[in-house]
Formats: C-alpha cells, structure tokens, sequence
C-alpha cells in the first residue's frame, strides 16, 4: 500500500468517524429534549400542587380564596389583600407554565389541563376582576393568551365590571 492509499484510507476512516460521532451527538441531544421536556412538567406539576396543598392545609386561607373569587366584594380589606396575593401567586405558577411549555415545546395534549385548571380559576367573577386590573404586570404573550382563551369561554374584562 502506497502513500496515496494510506490517506485515502484516513479520509475514509475520519468520515466514518465524524458521522459516528454526528449520529451519537442527535441521538444525545433527542435524550436531552425528552429529560427537560419531562423535567418541565413534572415542575408544573409541583407548581401547580403547591396552591392546592396551601388551600387546602389552612382553611381560613381557603375560604378568603374561594370567596374572592366568586366576588371580592364580599371581603374585608384584610381579606382583599390575602386574595390579591393568593391570586398573584397563583397567577404567576399559571404565567411559568405557560412560558415553560412554550419554551420547551410541551405537547398540546399534555399542556390541557394545566391550562385548563388555570383558566377556570381566572374566569370566575372575582378572579376575572382581578385579572383585568392586574394583566398588565404578567408577560405580554401570556396575557394575549388569556385574554383569547377566556374570550373563547365566553368570559371577558366586560364581565368583571
């Protein structure tokens, strides 16, 4: 076998080399999707757990949550302000999935009742009050999202009035 042979030789073992390495490199990054991608729903999961445990561990708690959202003017002014934050915290678990799930390309179907669970919440009276005087400090998309979900449902800032 000559020089010329030898290099030949080389090119061909490298390309074979590199593809090898190209295939494992996909094989590595499609591993990594499924991990966030599952990473990320389970964190969703817990978000969205954490409200419920938190109604359900203090009743006075839930009872101000469940009353505000019927209609916050049956609270105090101390109850008010429980609700307004009760419902910021809220909120803000439904802004971080939403954003997740963008970001991390969560499949429609495992996206439904996250959103669905939020999006009764905020369409009750009380709560779609709040949510027309507070939209403005949550992430535009996230907003325009709700916005035309609720709209969807029949329920918009016109029947928080």
């Amino acid at each position: 076998m000559d020089l010329t042979q030898l290099a030949n030789l080389g090119e061909f073992v490298g390309g074979v080399a590199v593809l090898v390495t190209l295939l494992y490199l996909t094989y590595q990054l499609r591993e990594t999707n499924r991990s966030t991608r599952v990473a990320t729903l389970c964190a969703m999961s817990e978000a969205s757990a954490s409200l419920a445990d938190m109604l359900a561990a203090d009743p006075e708690v839930s009872r101000v949550f469940l009353a505000g959202s019927r209609d916050t003017a049956d609270l105090t002014p101390d109850e008010r302000d429980r609700f307004h934050f009760l419902m910021l915290g809220a909120a803000r678990r439904m802004e971080s999935v939403h954003i997740r799930m963008d970001g991390h390309g969560i499949p429609t179907d495992d996206r439904a009742g996250y959103h669905e669970s939020g999006l009764s919440l905020l369409a009750m009276p009380g709560s779609l009050k709040w949510w027309s005087r507070h939209r403005s400090r949550f992430n535009p998309s996230f907003g325009e999202w709700v916005d035309t979900e609720l709209a969807r449902r029949g329920r918009s800032e016109t029947d928080a009035v």
